[in-house]
């Protein structure tokens, strides 16, 4: 090999060592949440790595269109577009972060990440996520129907019935903490609530009482939990009511027993008498 041929070889792979080593612009993570509830506050964050370089700008869009821009060498450093609809807290909202309050139905959307350097390079990265504005339930979901004591054998009915929400929440039943199957929720149904476009779910629960579900296998009573839950974005509510449970029949459920043991046998015996004088009669008759 010639030695020019083996001096292009090796300035070639110098070259190729050399620009792997040349820092470059990156995008080390986007924070963005996927759903916040209404008039909240939230912060979206971009955090990157000049790598050496100079940085020029910063810019976050709504669906395309720039809303906030930071760039260090302009003044002001920071501006937001107040025709956006986006109403940005300026003081908490930087070169690596935009604060957004009172937000409202309409600022969900797809929200983007711009960063550029200076030049000669003029590098730029970008990346995006989407966030939805909810209206959380105000309030903990509602329990109905279910009785203070039951025994092995009985159906155990039940409503659990959400709070008003946009969109409608989704509901789930536990019994001791365990999710229940979906056969077990034998009705569901959205109602409409004040204002427009917001609801509240309804969901029944139905199921009968079985020797699982005594917490305590060696004792003969125990408590159990039937929980139900309405999970909306970052919002997670809870309700939960608790019943005795009895292996065997309790008194009450046993004086219903003997009230309708004991009407059986009044009829019983009233028809006895009732028979027993008709034949009395027929023999009289008959004499």
């Amino acid at each position: 090999m010639k030695q020019w041929q083996l001096c292009l070889e090796l300035i070639c792979v110098l070259l190729t060592l050399l620009l792997a080593r040349v820092p470059g612009l990156k995008l080390i993570s986007l924070k963005i949440p996927s759903a916040t509830n209404v008039l909240s506050t939230v912060t979206l964050k971009c955090e990157y790595d000049l790598e050496g370089r100079k940085l020029y700008s910063v810019k976050w869009y709504k669906d395309g269109s720039e809303f906030f821009r930071y760039m260090p060498d302009y003044e002001p450093e920071i501006r937001a577009v107040k025709s956006s609809g986006i109403n940005v807290d300026l003081k908490q909202s930087g070169m690596n972060m935009v604060t957004i309050t009172d937000l409202q139905f309409n600022n969900s959307g797809n929200y983007k990440c711009e960063v550029s350097t200076e030049a000669p390079n003029f590098d730029t990265v970008a990346n995006s996520s989407n966030m939805t504005v909810m209206s959380y339930p105000d309030e903990d979901p509602t329990i109905d129907g279910v009785l203070p004591t039951y025994s092995i054998g009985d159906h155990v009915s039940a409503n659990c019935t959400s709070g008003k929400s946009k969109p409608v929440a989704n509901m789930t039943w536990y019994i001791n903490g365990v999710e229940v199957d979906s056969w077990q929720e034998y009705r569901q149904s959205v109602d409409e609530a004040d204002p427009p476009g917001f609801h509240s779910m309804t969901v029944g629960l139905h199921f009968q009482v079985h020797s699982s579900h005594f917490t305590n296998k060696e004792e003969r009573s125990s408590r159990i939990e039937i929980r139900c839950t309405s999970t909306l974005g970052e919002s997670i509510r809870h309700k939960s009511v608790y019943s005795t449970l009895f292996r065997t029949l309790t008194s009450g459920k046993l004086a219903q027993e003997r009230h309708v043991n004991s009407a059986g046998k009044s009829v019983s015996t009233s028809s006895s008498i009732v028979v027993l004088i008709v034949t009395l009669i027929n023999v009289a008759y008959s004499s």
